[in-house]
Formats: structure tokens, C-alpha cells, sequence
């Protein structure tokens, strides 16, 4: 609670070393938006973004097999929509990640901790993150899903990715 008090500064503060002591770290998780409309048009991640999405078991609750006939269907439909969609309602540019840039900055100098981004279907994914922490010795993982509300499409769904992320590296932060 404290660490969302405007006045309160972590850095400032006596607790600072219980952070630094046992290596916190903080993963913002999140779906991904694409800067501008030239991006997503040159880039095979929008593809790659709904592919990944319409794979996870918590969006499509079916086979697997059926999932994915399902999710490729869906993925065909979806392109020109979303395209559409970004032109259309965010002006060909997304507020997002410059939002996310700003929101990172405030939360390392507040917290005096590293913030890090991770997208749970387009890079960058969580592992090489999970790798590096691990490597460095961070001990105290904070996961801040980026999602409006509480869902198993969105929330739950990044739990298990780090979730199973971790148990490939070994790693028991």
C-alpha cells in the first residue's frame, strides 16, 4: 500500500535494504500493441500475437486439436479487423508503449528495484528475463499484470506463463 502513496519514496526510505537485501524484481506482464500502423503492417508479430493468443487453453477451453483448427480460423478472420480497428480507433499509433516506458521509469525510481516489461504471446517473453534475474540473483518476484481486470484469459493466463517459465529455468523466486 505504501508503495503506491504519492509522498512515499522507497528510495528514501529504511526499508530500502530489506528490497535490495533479498532482490526484488518486478515483471509488468501484458498483452503487446505495436507503436504505429507501418509497424504492425511490416511485422509477422501480429500473427505470431493471435496464433500464440488463440492457443492458450484459458481463451479457447477445447482440445487442443480442435484449439488450434479453431484459433487458425480465428487468427485468419482477426487480421484485416485489427487492422482496421488501430487505423480506425487509435489513429494508426498506440498510446501503450510509450504509457508502458513512462510507468517503468516511475516504478525504478520509486521503488529503487529493476521493472522490466514482459508480453505474454509477441517478444519480449519472459524467459530471457527470468533468465537474466535468476543469473543475478533475485530472490523476490513481483508480477503487475497490466490487464484491466482480473480474467483467466488475461491474468491467470500470465501466472502460468511465468509460472511455467520458472519451472523450465529451475528458478523458485
Amino acid at each position: 500500500e505504501k508503495l503506491f502513496d504519492e509522498s512515499y519514496n522507497l528510495a528514501d526510505s529504511h526499508e530500502k535494504d530489506k528490497y535490495l537485501n533479498n532482490k526484488y524484481a518486478v515483471i509488468e506482464a501484458k498483452a503487446k500493441n505495436f507503436d504505429t500502423l507501418k509497424q504492425y503492417e511490416q511485422s509477422a508479430e501480429q500473427y505470431l500475437r493471435l496464433k500464440n493468443m488463440f492457443a492458450d487453453k484459458n481463451i479457447l477451453t477445447m482440445h487442443p486439436l480442435l484449439r488450434k483448427i479453431i484459433g487458425n480460423i480465428i487468427v485468419k478472420k482477426r487480421l484485416d479487423e485489427v487492422k482496421e480497428n488501430f487505423v480506425e480507433h487509435l489513429g494508426g499509433k498506440s498510446p501503450l508503449p510509450k504509457l508502458t516506458k513512462r510507468l517503468i521509469a516511475k516504478l525504478e525510481k520509486r521503488l529503487d528495484i529493476p521493472v522490466v516489461s514482459a508480453m505474454r504471446y509477441v517478444p519480449p517473453f519472459a524467459t530471457p528475463t527470468l533468465e537474466k534475474f535468476k543469473q543475478d540473483g533475485v530472490e523476490e518476484l513481483i508480477l503487475f499484470p497490466m490487464y484491466p481486470q482480473y480474467s483467466t484469459t488475461t491474468t491467470l493466463s500470465s501466472v502460468e506463463d511465468i509460472e511455467s517459465c520458472c519451472n523450465a529455468l529451475d528458478y523458485s523466486p
